[in-house]
């Protein structure tokens, strides 16, 4: 299902929601941890006998509670800061117990990520092709999560003023994307050999050029998870609003260096152990050109 079409589209909505209504589900499963109302909107209708959620962000309130009551069993969430892939396993190791439980970490400690093999020697003969290069992925879904056009250009021109011809320099992200693209390219100017490959990949060869790399410097979006998996060294710019969910990775999942670096704002919250969401979006631009270089350079110590 298309569900930004779901949400839009009536006529689109009515026959989806004819499909599903007809297929006769026994049971339904919602795990996210924050819950869209929107979708649950939508879990009403499949009428299924059995519907599971989690009880998610202790939400409050009628409208919640509405929501709530639509599902026959919701299990328990720690109010604890969770990693995403600690947080799915609660729901699914409470909805395979059948019981209300706690939540209990695994006897042996988890391994590193590790993406297909087919998908890490396409990226080894990427890097073979045209010799060892760098990704600059200027792309995210919220615009408050895209480090400036600009600072991308200049940290394209200081990596190439640098390295020169040792690295190239590669732009990568959906067709989305290319806009902020045109405008690394135009700011970083002609001296400044960039390679856009911005909505030139499907998701399995951009999973590729990300195993490939050297290094990654990406926003918080899927190229830097990609990257991890991929054991690419890579560099997260990112606001930090949900620190500990997505970012930082815990060590014993990762291949390769990982780092995040967050506005001055935030890093200072941080060294002092508050991790609690800002009241405010975070000016991710407050992160430096300078900065980046010098994190990326200790990322791979060259």
């Amino acid at each position: 299902m298309e569900f930004g079409r779901f949400t839009t589209d009536l006529a689109y909505r009515a026959e989806v929601l004819r499909g599903v209504g007809a297929a006769g589900f026994g049971e339904v499963i919602y795990p996210l941890h924050v819950r869209e109302a929107a979708v649950e909107n939508f879990i009403r209708f499949l009428r299924a006998p059995v519907r599971v959620a989690r009880q998610g962000e202790h939400r409050t309130g009628p409208w919640f509670e509405t929501l709530d009551a639509g599902y026959s069993r919701r299990l328990p969430t720690t109010r604890a800061v969770l990693f995403e892939y600690d947080r799915n396993r609660e729901f699914f190791e409470n909805w395979r117990a059948g019981e209300i439980s706690s939540l209990a970490l695994p006897a042996e400690p988890p391994t590193p990520l590790r993406l297909p093999d087919a998908v890490l020697a396409a990226g080894t003969a990427e890097a073979a092709a045209g010799g060892p290069y760098i990704v600059l992925f200027p792309g995210a879904s919220a615009r408050q999560k895209r480090w400036p056009a600009s600072h991308f250009a200049q940290l394209a021109g200081a990596l190439h003023q640098r390295y020169g011809s040792q690295y190239r320099l590669i732009l990568a992200g959906s067709p989305a994307d290319a806009t902020d693209a045109a405008q690394i390219i135009k700011a970083a100017g002609p001296a400044v050999p960039l390679d856009n490959r911005c909505g030139q990949t499907d998701l399995p060869g951009l999973a590729a050029l990300m195993a490939g790399a050297r290094l990654l410097i990406s926003n918080d979006t899927v190229a830097a998870h990609l990257a991890a998996q991929a054991g690419t060294p890579c560099l997260v710019l990112l606001m930090g609003e949900n620190y500990g969910k997505f970012f930082p990775y815990p060590p014993q999942l990762l291949q390769a260096p990982c780092r995040c670096l967050f506005p001055p704002s935030q890093e200072a919250r941080f060294a002092q152990g508050d991790f609690n969401p800002s009241a405010t979006d975070p000016d991710i631009s407050q992160i430096t050109p300078a900065r980046a270089l010098a994190a990326g350079g200790e990322v791979v110590k060259w």
